[in-house]
């Protein structure tokens, strides 16, 4: 009896048990919970009733072991099965088999999502490919149409003007332009269009100042006075030496005067550049020949203004200004170096007037710039070992000056555009600290070259006192 009492007692603990164990089992997958759950709520039935029979029959058995003579009552045909834990452990071993599989219905799922999704915009599809089809037809029917405009656009520009000057002519003109014979120029009469050779073989690589060279002639020979009818023409030609070597730079500037000024069939010619000698060459050719001028000539220069806008802010605006030609400005013109380091100085004087900020900015706006590519001219001729290494040049220099306030400026200058040889400097600078600093720089220059320094100020009719002072 005792050893059935403890079977039976450890049975009910065993049962107990495993609905502690199954009660915290978890599936990420929501049919499978839904599943074990009901098997574990069915356990739970089972259980309370295989308990509830079990300790009826400990009881007994307890009191038969207490009175062994007496006679017990005992229910006929009880259920005593315990609880299987069979259909609680297969749902969840169904989530292993899916967790090993995750990937492979993952995939499955996106496939079907996605063939769901292609599915519901299939016929739309196939209704815009065939709208993209008829429009590439319409496409190439616009694109026929475009070619037999083009056509007869070159047509009726061919009643005043000759857009296609003879090819012998280009090759003759770019031949004496560039000072070589290497390229020659053919005319495909089927196709209307130039065949550019370079020693008898397709020229493939042009160069860009070939290009430049070879662009500004055909434009040049297309509005002469013998290709062009009706009125004479307003010329606009911006910056055409911008990609052209220094040596043939004098060939071009000589070829656009004697074809625009000197046989003067154009009625108004604007001239725009950004290279300084270009411009140097200009400006000097029409202060010496400006009585031979039809209708004179003006020089004018483009240079930004600091105005103060509505709200009371500093805006940087392009300004239209006049540029003397007197005996002075001529001397200015000399050299690069001559014109940097007068517009480096009379800005450095006129910015120490009683001017407001923006005037103060609008002079010493470009002034940094101005003032490096001065002081490179400066130290490349002083210091010709460092020639290259702005630098190097720069320090040289600085060995040779006694006061430190203005070694401090100059070392200034140096930190705020000197990190590298090409001289960065986009950096901005206080407006009130670039007098100063611009200033030690005039102050280098006596100190390492004094009989230099005057002469320049004496050439330039700078007053030295006054742009150190």
């Amino acid at each position: 009896m005792d050893r059935v009492v403890a079977e039976l007692e450890r049975s009910i603990q065993e049962a107990e048990g495993f609905y502690a164990l199954a009660s915290v089992l978890r599936s990420t997958y929501d049919d499978l919970q839904t599943e074990g759950d009901k098997a574990i709520a069915a356990y739970e039935t089972a259980k309370i009733a295989y308990v509830g029979r079990a300790r009826y029959f400990i009881d007994i058995l307890r009191e038969k072991r207490r009175n062994p003579f007496t006679t017990t009552a005992v229910v006929d045909d009880v259920p005593f099965d315990p609880p299987s834990g069979v259909p609680v452990i297969r749902p969840f071993e169904g989530h292993d088999d899916r967790s090993a599989r995750h990937t492979q219905l993952v995939d499955d799922a996106a496939k079907r999502v996605e063939m769901a999704k292609i599915s519901a915009f299939a016929d739309e599809y196939v209704e815009r490919n065939e709208a993209i089809h008829s429009r590439r037809e319409a496409t190439k029917t616009l694109a026929a149409e475009i070619t037999e405009l083009t056509i007869c656009i070159i047509r009726l520009e061919n009643v005043e003007t000759d857009p296609l000057p003879k090819a012998d002519e280009l090759t003759r003109h770019v031949s004496r332009l560039l000072g070589r014979t290497d390229l020659e120029f053919r005319m495909d009469e089927a196709t209307t269009r130039y065949r550019i050779e370079r020693n008898g073989a397709p020229a493939t690589h042009l160069s860009e100042g070939e290009r430049t060279a070879i662009a500004l002639l055909h434009f040049l020979i297309g509005v002469r006075q013998d290709s062009n009818a009706g009125d004479p023409p307003v010329i606009v030609i911006d910056d055409p030496v911008s990609s052209l070597d220094d040596s043939i730079l004098f060939g071009v500037s000589s070829y656009l005067w004697a074809e625009l000024v000197t046989k003067q069939y154009v009625s108004q010619l604007f001239l725009l550049t950004h290279k300084f000698e270009l411009f140097r060459q200009w400006v000097i050719q029409i202060a010496s020949g400006r009585r031979f001028i039809a209708g004179g000539a003006t020089i004018q220069e483009i240079r930004m203004r600091y105005e103060t806008e509505r709200g009371g802010a500093l805006h940087r605006v392009p300004r239209i200004a006049t540029w003397a030609t007197d005996e002075k400005l001529s001397r200015r013109l000399r050299s690069l170096y001559h014109f940097l380091f007068a517009k480096v100085a009379t800005s450095l004087i006129e910015s120490k007037e009683d001017l407001g900020l923006a005037e103060r900015m609008e002079l010493l706006s470009l002034v940094s710039n101005a003032a490096r590519k001065m002081l490179e001219g400066f130290l490349s001729f002083r210091y010709p070992q460092h020639i290259g290494s702005f630098h190097h040049g720069l320090q040289a220099a600085m060995a040779d000056l006694p006061d430190d306030a203005v070694r401090n400026r100059v070392e200034r200058y140096m930190h705020a555009y000197s990190h590298n040889e090409e001289g960065d400097i986009s950096a901005a600078v206080d407006p009130a600290e670039v007098g100063p600093v611009v200033q030690s720089l005039f102050e280098l220059m006596r100190v390492v070259d004094e009989k230099h320094f005057n002469a320049m100020c004496v050439a330039l009719e700078i007053d030295s006192v006054t742009l150190l002072s």
